[in-house]
């Protein structure tokens, strides 16, 4: 958008004023006041007037406040005629009032005043009198009052003077007092803060200090006074003087309930404080700092309630840049950790202004490795277990993500839906990201610039196109359409504002939008069909490319305008596959079109129209199709023996007619061998960069095929060449400025590989052998969540964002990580998702999503995998137990019932029967399985413990006499006895399994539910039998076991989520989000339900009944205390969670990043609490120098001490040529053929090696000169081969057959040829003929193209 002009109309300009005009001023206003002056008077100040050049209003003003304190008697001041201007004024006014009220009281309260960022309330600067010595020995000169505070009516004399220069705000949520003009600001400033000694300054800000730390709440402050009169007067000889007495200062808490009964913060404290340290020297302020702000739970976690993260980062900035020369060892390790603070913030600091009751889960999950080798730290986090608990009673009892140093830099969680677009602006000034909503994050400061929510649609958007700088309304259309694309229009306007002025073309499948940053809709466009292209080819009018699948038509639309501004249509029967565009010039717009017969057709877009200027018959062999620049890149199907057609753009841009076919030079290109295997997936173009042009970087471009990646590059500045990286990615990124970094991306983890060309000694023949090279440099693995978009960073090779399917957008440095995966362990994580835990004493057994993968955890006092077994592709795993700490048994969808010993998993089995039906299997009394199979019988094993020998065994058997097919069944206890009990498929019969005996009995639903049972559930320790039915209906049963036996059947609202445990029963009803809690035994619910903020994803209860924690969108995990319904915990987690399951202290979380997350449960409330949090291993105060927190420490402090330059070395690491992880392959053969048709024979044999025409195609379309030289270009358009060639598709396990790397190219490429011609005299032919050829070899083929002899 045009930057807006401002208007003049909205001003009114005020000339200085006349002498004359001033003495009729000061006449009304002396009558108004009901004053005059003497005739000498008024004449001074007349001459005073005339004397000036310029009588500004406010000069004005403060010389007629200066003369209406005259008496008619008063000697005429000659000061006076050295007032020039305001600021002269104000400090002889200033001068007037010290006189008047006392100079040290005058100047320190204007002092105090002035040195707050906005004002300061009228308490606090009392307050602060009250505590500087200075002011009250001024003050009481005479004697000494028993109260020892400042007297409030001489501050309201001071007030009462200043009063129409003073003005009242409120500033956070205080009302203030402070300078209403900025003159007085600066005076003052200049007069009472910026000249003031280095002791005096000490004592003010010290003493501001004080009052906002409360270092003399309560206490006394001794005050030591220096006149012999008073110290004899009082008796203060034995004391030298001095006095200890109380200031009565009020309370500066952090944190208050407001009168609403709600917490307020103190927010003149969070702001004051650290701008007053800063101004004490560094040896007083960092430790100060540290103590009372940046290692304070409850300072910092205030400041992030209520705070902007721009504004923290700057308050850790003034301590950890603070510099001095001779400063003490011990500020020096105290800004090291507050440099590890501020690198937690970068990961976290955005979150925690959302969720600042995070704060404790960040400092704990990633520096609690560091407790005890860092004491500021160490007490940070024994402050956040202290007092983190009354805002979130969820503790981390030890080091679950990683610490800074391990390559991640920055993290953002702003969506909460999948991120699928993510770009830079111009310079990489700021960041756009894209899910359901537009985000726009300064790069410079981590300020969100832009947020706006999208319409919401029934399908995912998929692209977004900012848009800085556009017109609106054209008022000169020719000029309008010169565009550059460029930012920098406004360059002298605030970043922020900029970011403000940005539109966004964004679109999904069906709709396109035209948003303004502040949400404003200004075009909205959609299509049954769906769009096949949506494309902004010109930024600064907003013009936009609509193409509808199975189109004809191309629509260009003007966004701003809303209207349409040309029209493409094309004959009837063509359809059009995809639409490209490319900038030719700032004028010159050229888009290709291309249809679904393999026709190209050629517009230019210059000045107001299209016009049509080539077309292209590329035939139905075409694939895919891209421009880059002025260059456009066709491949062909596996039919066609070459890799790619490259075509120069420039003749059609220069042409004033329409080109023909023949007009249009291609440049054929093969290699041998040849890229495989085709079909290509996709061509990725490097990112662009201002620093570096697309022609001065070797990379081409990318080819992604299923089985490989292959950068086509010139290679060493002689050839066309690809090299390739085998691999199945799903997404490739990188950048013109770093192209030998390529990064590529495999569901939620990203690879970096570094590869280059390698000039190697020349062979037998004078000809300079070349390799690729390639390394794996690091790999990251985030999650479960695919990457969605990988941007690197123009500044440096190691740097880049990527987005999230789970919404998160994170920013890492590939040099860091790599290093920290040498030094940090990884944390353990299982190969695939989590689907189910069980919990049994310390250890947690786990079940992936495939049902194939079995693994034990340690949980409590660390995250271990302590063994895992992985079944082959045929077993799955249907159910298992674990019992009592010790074994594991599975059954398996074979029929197998395998036990396992919990520690080793991967070992023989302890015991293995073939029960030959599905089996459900269950835990008695932590001693016994139980084994139900769906024809009803019932097998018990049981566990005997001969010293350190674990055996099981069958012990008895059991049948029923009812069908249970489905396998509904579940323990209850009953008579304090654990029995299982069984659900026959009728839905009615009971049968109730004690170890010695069988009871059946029937129930009734017919009043309940008439809808099929859908789960059957209990709690092992209850007799409650809880059942779901399909129409969301939840009934429980209670049985009895007495003479007479029976149940009792409870009916509870319908509900789409439940839980039991205990008494306890959680269900919710997600339609409303709401949670009720119901008290099973006694037959109770809560009077009204709890409102949930969204909609449940996962539920459970502690193992006592106790806590209930519910999982809500997005991933904010919420605790209940049941008792008294009271929220307890709020916290958002990192990534989605797939289950979670409780015991009675701790909640265990499956994360999809394949992890075990665990909390422990922290009730404020409890007495016992900080016992219990002080008896886990992690908060031992003892350190091995060898442990896993040295190694940490080391990597961060390495981390610390590297600068930027150490991440711009493009491939130091692949010096050594004998490395093992560095891969070499040799430059494939180029060959080239020169044509005007693409519909044409391709034959092999027509394809050349020659110098020439190397060197032709390098000088003319990749040096590129001026102007397309094709004068001398050798067309071959002949059909006729030199041999018959016929076309064989070479199986890919043959193409991508390792070269030997002893031979050279020339020996390589003779000896092919030689194995070519012996192979095809193997061939044998079967029915040959015209209309049927057919080739049978029993051989391997090794080229593309056999030649029969």
């Amino acid at each position: 958008m045009r930057a807006s002009q401002e208007d003049e109309n909205l001003y009114v300009n005020v000339p200085p004023f006349e002498p004359e005009t001033v003495e009729l001023v000061y006449n009304d206003w002396l009558k108004m006041k009901n004053r005059s002056l003497s005739f000498e008077q008024r004449l001074f100040i007349n001459n005073l007037m005339r004397e000036r050049n310029e009588i500004l209003p406010l000069f004005m003003k403060l010389v007629f406040d200066i003369i209406s304190t005259w008496h008619s008697y008063d000697p005429i001041d000659e000061k006076l005629t050295d007032l020039k201007d305001v600021d002269d004024c104000i400090c002889y006014l200033f001068q007037r009032l010290e006189i008047i009220h006392n100079t040290v009281l005058f100047s320190r309260a204007l002092c105090y005043m002035t040195a707050c960022r906005s004002g300061i309330s009228e308490n606090e600067l009392e307050d602060v009198l009250s505590l500087d010595d200075d002011v009250l020995k001024s003050v009481f000169q005479h004697y000494i009052p028993p109260v020892r505070r400042l007297p409030g009516i001489l501050w309201t004399r001071i007030r009462n003077d200043l009063d129409e220069y003073i003005t009242e705000k409120e500033v956070d949520d205080a009302p203030v007092i402070y300078w209403y003009h900025r003159r007085f600001i600066e005076v003052a400033r200049q007069l009472y803060v910026s000249d003031l000694n280095k002791a005096d300054q000490k004592i003010v800000f010290q003493n501001l200090i004080d009052l906002f730390k409360e270092t003399w709440k309560g206490k006394n402050k001794p005050l030591k006074i220096d006149d012999p009169k008073l110290v004899q007067k009082y008796k203060l000889d034995q004391s030298d003087g001095e006095i200890q007495a109380n200031r009565f200062t009020t309370s500066q808490p952090i944190e208050f309930i407001n009168v609403d009964g709600r917490i307020q913060y103190n927010k003149r404290k969070l702001n004051e404080l650290p701008q007053f340290l800063e101004k004490l020297t560094v040896d007083i302020a960092v430790p100060v700092a540290a103590e009372e702000i940046l290692f304070n739970y409850s300072f910092m976690h205030a400041k992030f309630s209520c705070s902007p993260f721009l504004d923290i980062q700057h308050d850790i900035k003034l301590f950890e840049e603070k510099f001095l020369c001779q400063v003490a060892k011990i500020v020096g390790e105290i800004q090291k950790e507050i440099a590890i603070l501020n690198m937690i913030y970068l990961l976290c600091g955005h979150l925690l202004n959302e969720y600042p009751d995070n704060y404790a889960f960040e400092i704990t999950s990633r520096l609690g490795i560091l407790y005890s080798m860092k004491p500021n730290i160490t007490n940070l986090i024994k402050q956040c277990d202290e007092q983190s608990p009354r805002h979130c009673a969820l503790i981390v009892p030890y080091c679950q993500t990683q610490p800074p140093g391990n390559g991640l830099v920055y993290a953002m969680n702003k969506h909460t839906m999948p991120v699928v677009d993510l770009d830079f602006t111009e310079k990489q000034m700021a960041s756009v990201s894209l899910s359901n909503k537009i985000i726009v994050i300064n790069m410079q400061t981590g300020n969100t610039a832009v947020d706006i929510q999208l319409p919401k649609l029934n399908e995912s958007y998929l692209n977004a196109t900012t848009i800085p700088n556009m017109i609106m309304n054209s008022t000169n259309q020719e000029e309008d359409m010169i565009d550059n694309d460029s930012d920098d229009a406004n360059s002298d306007d605030r970043e922020e504002e900029k970011f403000k002025r940005y539109m966004f073309c964004v679109n999904s499948s069906h709709h396109v939008y035209f948003i303004s940053s502040h949400g404003d809709i200004k075009f909205h466009k959609t299509s049954p069909k769906g769009y096949s292209t949506v494309e902004i080819i010109h930024k600064k009018r907003g013009l936009c490319l609509l193409v509808e699948h199975n189109s004809n038509s191309v629509e260009c639309w003007d966004l701003g305008q809303d209207k349409l501004f040309s029209k493409i249509d094309l004959s009837s029967d063509a359809l059009i596959k995809k639409v490209l565009s490319s900038k030719i010039s700032s004028s010159l717009i050229l888009i290709i079109i291309i249809l679904y017969d393999g026709t190209i057709l050629f517009y230019n877009f210059e000045g107001l129209k299209f016009n049509h200027c080539g077309t292209i018959n590329a035939g139905k062999h075409l694939d895919l199709v891209i421009v880059n620049g002025d260059k456009l890149i066709c491949t062909f199907d596996s039919t066609i023996p070459i890799d790619f057609t490259y075509i120069d753009l420039r003749a059609l841009s220069q042409t004033k007619t329409i080109l023909s076919d023949k007009e249009i030079v291609k440049t054929l290109i093969a290699f041998n061998p040849p890229i495989t295997s085709k079909p290509f997936v996709k061509i990725i173009l490097p990112e662009t960069s201002e620093s570096i042009s697309a022609t001065e970087a070797p990379l081409l471009f990318m080819i992604l095929t299923k089985e490989s990646l292959c950068i086509v590059h010139n290679c060493m500045k002689k050839d066309i060449s690809y090299a390739r990286i085998p691999g199945q990615f799903d997404l490739v990124s990188t950048t013109v400025q770093h192209s030998n970094s390529i990064y590529v991306a495999r569901r939620g983890i990203i690879d970096m590989y570094k590869w280059r060309c390698i000039e190697g000694e020349d062979d037998i023949h004078g000809k300079c052998k070349i390799h690729h090279s390639y390394q794996l440099f690091v790999s990251i693995d985030i999650s479960s969540c695919s990457v969605l978009t990988i941007k690197p960073a123009d500044d440096s090779g190691g740097m880049f964002l990527c987005s999230m399917e789970n919404g998160a957008i994170n920013a890492y440095n590939s040099q860091v990580a790599r290093e920290a995966f040498k030094k940090i362990p990884p944390f353990p994580r299982t190969t695939e998702l989590i689907n189910t835990i069980q919990l049994s004493g310390k250890h947690a057994v786990t079940l992936s999503v495939s049902k194939q993968e079995l693994t034990t955890w340690l949980y409590q006092h660390q995250t271990a995998i302590e063994s895992t077994q992985v079944f082959s592709n045929s077993i799955k795993i249907d159910y298992y137990a674990v019992l009592s700490d010790t074994a594991v048994l599975i059954i398996t969808n074979t029929y197998w019932a395998e036990i396992y010993s919990m520690e080793s998993l991967n070992k023989q089995t302890l015991f293995r029967l073939h029960l030959r039906h599905p089996t459900r299997v269950f835990v008695i009394d932590e001693e016994v399985f139980i084994l139900l199979t769906n024809d009803g019988s019932i097998r018990f094993i049981t566990r005997q413990i001969n010293k350190n020998n674990v055996k099981f065994n069958q012990t008895s058997n059991k049948q029923l006499n009812i069908q249970c097919k489905y396998l509904f069944s579940s323990i209850i206890t009953l008579n304090s006895k654990q029995c299982l009990i069984v659900l026959a498929d009728d839905g009615h019969s009971l049968a109730i399994c004690i170890l010695n005996d069988i009871i059946y009995m029937n129930i009734d639903f017919t009043q309940h539910s008439s809808s099929r049972l859908l789960h059957f559930t209990s709690d092992e320790s209850q007799e409650f039998l809880l059942f779901y039915f399909e129409d969301k209906s939840l009934i429980s049963c209670r049985i009895q076991l007495t003479n007479k036996h029976s149940y009792e059947l409870t009916s509870f609202n319908k509900v789409d989520m439940y839980y039991l445990k205990n008494t306890c029963l959680a269900t919710i009803i997600n339609g409303k989000n709401e949670l009720y809690l119901h008290n099973i035994h006694l037959h109770t619910s809560s009077p009204e339900p709890i409102q949930l903020e969204n909609e449940c994803e996962q539920l459970c209860i502690n193992k006592s009944g106790d806590y209930v924690f519910v999982l809500v969108k997005p991933r904010i995990l919420c605790m209940y205390r049941v008792k008294d319904r009271r929220q307890l915990a709020r916290l958002f987690v990192y990534d989605h969670v797939t289950t979670m399951t409780a015991c009675n202290d701790f909640i265990i979380l499956a994360m999809n990043d394949r992890r075990l997350l665990t909390l422990m449960i922290a009730d404020p409330d409890d007495t016992i609490l900080q016992s219990k949090i002080q008896a886990l291993p992690s908060r031992a105060l003892k350190r091995d120098s060898n442990s896993a927190a040295q190694k940490v420490m080391k990597q961060i402090e390495a981390y610390q001490d590297m600068s930027s330059d150490d991440y711009h070395s493009d491939f130091d690491v692949m010096e050594d040529n004998n490395d093992n992880n560095v891969k070499r392959t040799p430059q494939p053969i180029t060959s080239y053929r020169y044509v005007n048709r693409l519909n044409g024979k391709f034959s092999s044999s027509k394809m050349k090696t020659d110098e020439s025409y190397r060197t032709y195609f390098l000088a003319n379309y990749i040096d590129k000169s001026d102007e397309l030289d094709t004068t001398n270009t050798m067309i071959d358009d002949s059909d006729s081969d030199d041999n018959d060639d016929v076309i064989i598709e070479t199986p890919s396990q043959v193409e991508n057959a390792p070269i030997k790397q002893e031979h050279n190219l020339d020996d390589i490429h003779e000896k092919t040829m030689e194995h070519d011609r012996q192979q095809i005299k193997g061939i044998q032919l079967a029915n040959v003929g015209v209309n049927n050829p057919k080739i049978m070899n029993d051989y391997s083929v090794t080229s593309n193209t056999c030649i029969l002899l």
